[in-house]
Formats: C-alpha cells, sequence, structure tokens
C-alpha cells in the first residue's frame, strides 16, 4: 500500500467508525475521472464531507485546492488530512456534529423529490 493509500485506510477507518451510516464516494483518478477531485467524499445525514488525503511531507496542488475552495463554497465541509492526523478528523467529526445540530446540510426539496423517486422511504 502506497503513503498515501495507508492516509485514506486511515480516513475510512475513523469514518466508519465515528459516521457508520455515511455513504461514501471516492472518486476515480485518471481518464475517468474528474481532475483535483478530493480522494474522499462522505455524505452524513445531509452533511457533505470532502477530504484531501496527503501522506507525510505531501501537500495539495493548486487544481486540489481550487476544487475544495469551491467545494467550501457550496456548503461543504473540506480538509486536507496529512498523515494519521487524529486532531484533523476529530475537527472534522465535530465540524459535521455542527452541521447536523444546527442544519446546515443538504434538505429534500419534496417538489424536486416526487420526479421519479416516490418509491423510497424516508
Amino acid at each position: 500500500m502506497t503513503p498515501e493509500g495507508k492516509v485514506k485506510k486511515f480516513i475510512d477507518d475513523y469514518m466508519k467508525k465515528h459516521f457508520p451510516d455515511a455513504w461514501k464516494y471516492s472518486p476515480p483518478g485518471g481518464m475517468y475521472g474528474k481532475a483535483g477531485a478530493p480522494d474522499r467524499i462522505w455524505f452524513w445525514q445531509g452533511v457533505m464531507i470532502t477530504i484531501e488525503a496527503k501522506a507525510e511531507g505531501n501537500f495539495p496542488t493548486e487544481l486540489q485546492l481550487r476544487n475544495l475552495e469551491k467545494l467550501y463554497k457550496n456548503g461543504a465541509i473540506v480538509a486536507v488530512v496529512t498523515g494519521k492526523d487524529e486532531v484533523a478528523m476529530e475537527s472534522i467529526r465535530q465540524a459535521a456534529q455542527y452541521f447536523k445540530s444546527h442544519n446546515l446540510g443538504f434538505a429534500i426539496i419534496p417538489t424536486a423529490f416526487n420526479f421519479g423517486c416516490n418509491n423510497l422511504k424516508l
């Protein structure tokens, strides 16, 4: 496993422990993905959490930072986690709890939701 792969596993393990009902998306890299997309995107009870994983000594690219800024401006929690940074992960956990408790996440708009999704139980 690569050094960055170890960081991604650390993030995944932490998120699964603290947000067991969250939904994770790992954008593909290369020609099938969006350049500069964060390594991990988690959705938890209406809150979007985006994390760029970096091995010790590595830094996000300008493109990655621009994409994180766009996500932040659209209401996501954004973070860069370097190594096995427990403090960063705890900050993410606390931010997600705050977003949820203050209804700062996404909402289902009933009229838009009715288009083809009537059979889902919420």
